[in-house]
C-alpha cells in the first residue's frame, strides 16, 4: 500500500470536525444524514498518487 500523506475526514452538517457522542430519535420514515468529506494532510511531506477512500456507516434499527 502506497502512502499519500493524506486521511479522509468527515464533518458535520456545520462543518466541524467532531466524533458524535450522541444519537438523536427518529420518528420519520426518512431520514437525511448531512455530512462533508474532505481530504486532509497527516503528514509534512504529501506525494501525488491515486487516491481511494471508503466509509462505512453501520446503522442500527432497534
Amino acid at each position: 500500500m502506497m502512502r499519500t500523506g493524506l486521511t479522509l475526514a468527515l464533518f458535520d452538517q456545520k462543518q466541524r470536525h467532531s466524533m458524535p457522542l450522541s444519537y438523536f430519535p427518529t420518528i420519520a420514515n426518512e431520514v437525511a444524514i448531512h455530512f462533508y468529506a474532505r481530504y486532509r494532510a497527516i503528514t509534512e511531506r504529501i506525494t501525488t498518487r491515486r487516491l481511494h477512500s471508503v466509509v462505512w456507516f453501520p446503522l442500527v434499527y432497534p
